[in-house]
């Protein structure tokens, strides 16, 4: 399909590269070492709607591991434009692309310039961070490859769940093949777990697996 496709911007950062493509009907797509992250439109929605539904009502401290595309803080803010939202990205350029670029920052309602950013692996970040959370968000690259794969162990996701308030809720962006591994995992941490599935024409299945303390 990527070949296809008109290249509309192309960035190397010291990770990975990105690049744009602009589909037939003029929408966006966003990849990451061709690994597509979204596409503009439903795809790209209904994604972010799921990951970012079981925020708490009075939420006000989010943690967001991932997510430097701002499109998971745009839906937070919509929904508490005065929380308060600690954003944690491994790759500088990536934030740096989505905060600068104009059709981009319509994209995510510029709302990165609302987070407090930090440039750090999230593995190591969480490990050290002393504030609690409301509500925490997983927004990162399906674990195809070692390095990745610390990204979807009990370890990590126990060095979160420390960092949630009572009451407090985790969710981690999944994959239809390995939901029911995640989900045991926060069962075991937790005491629950719940996934939600979800299916978007050009992506198929997907699913979001939560968690509350």
């Amino acid at each position: 399909m990527l070949e296809e496709l008109e290249i509309i911007k192309e960035q190397k950062t010291d990770l990975q590269t990105m690049r744009f493509y602009e589909t037939p009907d003029k929408r966006l797509m966003f990849t990451l070492n061709t690994f597509c992250q979204f596409i503009e439109g439903e795809a790209e929605q209904v994604y972010h709607y799921n990951l970012t539904k079981s925020m708490p009502k009075k939420a006000k401290n989010i943690l967001i591991l991932g997510g430097g595309d701002g499109l998971a803080a745009r839906n937070i803010l919509q929904m508490n434009p005065s929380a308060h939202i600690d954003l944690v990205e491994l790759d500088k350029g990536v934030a740096d692309m989505f905060s600068n670029d104009m059709r981009l920052t319509r994209l995510n309602n510029n709302s990165l310039s609302k987070c407090n950013l930090f440039y750090e692996d999230a593995t190591e970040w969480v490990k050290t961070a002393m504030l609690r959370y409301h509500f925490i968000i997983l927004d990162l690259p399906d674990g195809t490859g070692p390095t990745l794969k610390k990204l979807y162990t009990k370890e990590f996701y126990a060095d979160c769940v420390r960092l949630l308030k009572p009451g407090g809720v985790i969710s981690i962006q999944s994959n239809h093949y390995i939901r029911f591994q995640l989900a045991q995992k926060l069962d075991e941490l937790l005491g629950n777990s719940e996934i939600i599935d979800y299916s978007v024409a050009e992506f198929g299945d997907g699913a979001i697996v939560t968690g509350k303390k």
